[in-house]
């Protein structure tokens, strides 16, 4: 196993040897609640604190109040010129209506993302302009250096 970097406590993950990147090791989770974003590593085990006791149903008809959140699934792993960066990025939506604790995500798309991002994807359809603004924020906010040798399509897909 790789040894832990100073940087990589930024984002709460433990880090593995890039050869290795397909593990959950290198993979951390943001949760997007408007203009508010904020890691969240429970939610790599559906504990985030807007997830905590909430009831899941299977149909979004059954959260008619529910407020919309995003998990930001995003992976470290090094360029092509050997720096660690942010490499994989992909966002799905969670309907949760916290005064009811009734919520709805369609788990099978939460774990394609997850494995989309370690994978080093990148996909933020959906996600509206000011939730990539706050994502962009708190990316930079949590490791500059990783920020700066994040991938192309990272900083294209959060420009706007």
């Amino acid at each position: 196993m790789a040894p832990l970097e100073p940087e990589d406590e930024v984002l709460r993950i433990i880090p593995v040897a890039d050869d290795q990147a397909q593990s959950l090791g290198n993979l951390s989770a943001v949760i997007i609640e408007g203009t508010h974003a904020y890691v969240a590593p429970g939610a790599l085990h559906g504990r985030s604190p807007v997830e905590q006791g909430v009831r899941w149903v299977k149909d979004p008809s059954e959260v008619p109040n529910g407020r919309r959140y995003w998990v930001a699934w995003v992976t470290l792993g090094r360029g092509p010129d050997g720096r660690r960066g942010y490499r994989g990025l992909t966002v799905c939506e969670m309907l949760i209506d916290r005064d009811a604790m009734v919520g709805y995500k369609h788990m099978p798309t939460h774990v394609n993302a997850m494995k989309a991002a370690l994978d080093g994807h990148v996909n933020v359809e959906g996600l509206p302009p000011e939730g990539r603004t706050a994502l962009a924020a708190e990316l930079k906010g949590r490791g500059l250096e990783f920020w700066r040798h994040a991938s192309p399509e990272i900083k294209e897909a959060l420009r706007g």
